[in-house]
């Protein structure tokens, strides 16, 4: 909205009460309505909102007396919303006070998983589980408010990977499990070392790829972090060990394949 004319709702507000943000919002609903009701997403509506705000300043021509947008937007909003006070705004907040935690949540939600790079194997419900385990582990340690700054340690790393692979398990004192959670968190991490989700669903990813090879390769990338090409001979111990670690659940017959299916 240009300066000029959120100054003027912020004087209505200071004039009659926060009831006058709430009916200027109502009325902008109201006006681009047919628009809003052809929405497919949340990036369309807040494109129409956009446009909106960038055209206040025009003449409304179809309405007598071309006035300009702000002051018809200003006239719905005082006359068909004028029923909106503060007992209405009090009533209203308490009533669909989660819902509107929950759509906010969502949002969210929708617009992080947007916004990370395109994955190959996981699809859009796998993403969206891997979003709520991520934040679900790091909120219950972190009262932060804002989401973004959010990175994940090696502790809440050991804690996710239990809940979505046979071969960890967080109450075993494992020093096999430790050196290859480890391995795999450096491997993951961004340039920082830090833990984010797109790095982490980056790694994921990689690590679900149908194509036995590349499995492959990226495994044996893990024993390569200098980028070489080749894996060090003191090196192919550990990935042997690490290998029987993580197949330990199908040796010991405590979960079966679709081979032994």
């Amino acid at each position: 909205m240009p300066l000029v004319y959120a100054f003027r709702v912020i004087d209505g507000v200071f004039l009659n009460g926060i009831k006058t943000l709430f009916q200027v919002a109502l009325a902008i609903i109201k006006v681009n309505s047919n628009s809003l009701l052809k929405c497919r997403d949340d990036g369309e509506c807040i494109a129409i909102f956009k446009d909106y705000f960038a055209s206040l300043d025009e003449v409304d021509e179809i309405n007598e007396g071309a006035k300009k947008k702000f002051d018809m937007l200003w006239e719905v909003a005082l006359n068909d919303f004028s029923v909106i006070d503060e007992k209405v705004i009090e009533k209203s907040r308490n009533m669909y006070k989660d819902e509107v935690f929950k759509g906010i949540d969502l949002f969210v939600k929708r617009a992080e998983i947007r916004n990370l790079p395109k994955l190959y194997h996981i699809n859009s419900a796998q993403i969206s589980n891997i979003y709520d385990r991520y934040y679900r582990i790091l909120l219950a340690d972190n009262n932060g408010p804002n989401r973004g700054n959010l990175e994940m340690d090696l502790n809440s790393f050991k804690l996710f990977m239990s809940e979505i692979v046979p071969w960890v398990d967080i109450k075993q004192d494992s020093k096999d499990q430790d050196i290859f959670l480890r391995r795999l968190y450096d491997a993951w991490s961004n340039e920082a070392g830090e833990m984010s989700l797109e790095s982490l669903a980056l790694g994921l990813d990689k690590m679900v790829d149908p194509d036995l090879m590349n499995l492959l390769s990226t495994f044996f990338s893990l024993y390569d972090p200098h980028k070489t090409g080749r894996i060090p001979k003191e090196t192919v111990l550990e990935l042997a060990e690490d290998l029987i670690f993580i197949t330990t659940p199908w040796r010991e017959g405590l979960i079966f394949d679709s081979i032994a299916n």
